[in-house]
């Protein structure tokens, strides 16, 4: 696997367009894993609380049920289910399938492996705002810990893969268009978790970090 991969590394050499999607996905790749290390030395963690509290000060408790609905859509098996329908409508070929769905898995890796043995508790239940009387299966697993928000980093991976197919299958003005939507979906997304309380803004960046990395590195094979 991993001979396979820096083979594909070195073809991709030939290609700019590939090295840089390659190089920049391991730049945020690296910066996620020293995120990950600040935060194992309680770096990130004094702002917080602060953090929190601002953003749910400054938001109307109207926006409680929209923003579950919200949090829903970056659920587990919503996003695995839009990831596969998008691989299945675009991506020609077992290779590129792969590509897609196994950079997405690595992301679980991550998100799991931050959760179970990284030193972060999340928000206590004060800060909790979820409003929907229904939770996904998904949402009754429980990790000791908060870091990385797998909602942000899956969210972000599908959002980045649809805009960078986009500009291959669109006019470039719709899928800028396309691409703005995304992004203020994302933002959306990062503001949700946030201030229904589910996770810290360091969670929330850290997820930020490992989705763009591997949704670039997985451009790059498509």
């Amino acid at each position: 696997m991993i001979k396979k991969l820096l083979a594909e590394f070195r073809q991709a050499n030939h290609y700019p367009h590939n090295f840089w999607l390659l190089g920049i996905g391991a730049l945020l790749f690296f910066i996620f894993l020293g995120a990950l290390f600040l935060e194992a030395g309680g770096g990130l963690t004094r702002f917080d609380p602060t953090a929190t509290r601002i953003f749910q000060n400054y938001g109307n408790r109207g926006l409680d049920v929209p923003l579950s609905l919200l949090s829903l859509l970056g659920s587990f098996e919503i996003t695995t289910i839009l990831l596969i329908v998008l691989a299945g409508w675009v991506y020609l070929g077992k290779k590129k399938k792969f590509y897609a769905l196994g950079f997405f898995f690595m992301i679980l890796i991550f998100e799991f492996m931050g959760k179970l043995f990284l030193y972060h508790p999340g928000p206590p239940s004060d800060y909790f705002r979820y409003s929907l009387p229904f939770s996904l299966p998904t949402s009754y697993i429980q990790t000791d810990y908060s870091f990385p928000s797998g909602h942000m980093s899956r969210t972000v991976y599908i959002a980045i893969i649809t805009s960078g197919l986009a500009f291959h299958f669109f006019k470039k003005s719709r899928a800028w268009v396309l691409t703005g939507l995304l992004a203020v979906f994302c933002a959306l997304m990062l503001y949700s978790r946030v201030y229904l309380g589910e996770h810290w803004l360091s969670d929330v960046v850290g997820g930020l970090f490992l989705g763009s990395s591997f949704s670039l590195m997985s451009l790059a094979y498509l």
